[in-house]
């Protein structure tokens, strides 16, 4: 989940690599932890257990064998109380999946710096704000060129402020940024050329 600091790829290189990118993520847990890439999970994924139970979800985690967890929020906990549960598993949380777009992003920063975390992401930015949830998919069908340059401002904002207290800014990309919006553009496309590459972390090599 750590970016790789000695790996540097260009923002374009990124999309000759996702098939590389995907074949790697079937390799065994086993395997990667063997050839020395620390092994990280999505939080998300056990949102219902972690709710439920999260010190019990979180040690049952490193028993399994991740040594690394991205966060997607922490339940009812407060961002202190999470960082120590976190610890007392003996995880690492080098990033957070936050609402950004949705809530106070001075919060939100706030929050992270607390979680002790290297990098910050954006869960999903909307053109609509947070009203856009209730029709999401209706939105995001219908997103324009214009819409994605919207984002692209949003996330260059972020990026800004989370780089202003010591943060780097990732934007979690998703299906619908692919979508021909025409003459064979993507969203995808308009994000990389109106982000500022050294506020919005792109490049999706990871060390697990």
């Amino acid at each position: 989940m750590r970016m790789r600091k000695s790996m540097t790829i260009s923002r374009r290189d990124f999309f000759s690599l996702a098939g590389g990118a995907l074949a790697a993520a079937a390799i065994p847990r086993q395997m990667r932890a063997a050839q020395g890439f620390p092994v990280g999970i999505q939080l998300y994924m056990v949102n219902g257990d972690l709710t439920k139970d999260p010190a019990g979800t979180l040690k049952k985690i490193a028993q399994i064998g991740y040594t690394e967890v991205e966060t997607a929020g922490w339940g009812t906990l407060p961002a202190a109380q999470f960082r120590d549960l976190v610890r007392d598993a003996g995880l690492r949380a080098p990033s957070a999946h936050l609402g950004f777009g949705m809530q106070d992003t001075g919060k939100l920063l706030d929050d992270a710096k607390t979680l002790g975390v290297e990098y910050v992401v954006s869960s999903i930015l909307l053109p609509s704000g947070p009203q856009g949830m209730q029709n999401f998919f209706k939105i995001v069908d219908s997103m324009t060129a214009d819409d994605f340059r919207g984002i692209a401002a949003k996330a260059n904002e972020i990026g800004q402020k989370a780089k202003a207290v010591g943060l780097k800014y990732a934007y979690h990309n998703h299906n619908f940024e692919f979508r021909d919006l025409g003459g064979g553009k993507t969203g995808y496309e308009i994000l990389l050329q109106e982000t500022d590459p050294s506020l919005v972390n792109s490049r999706q090599i990871a060390d697990g």
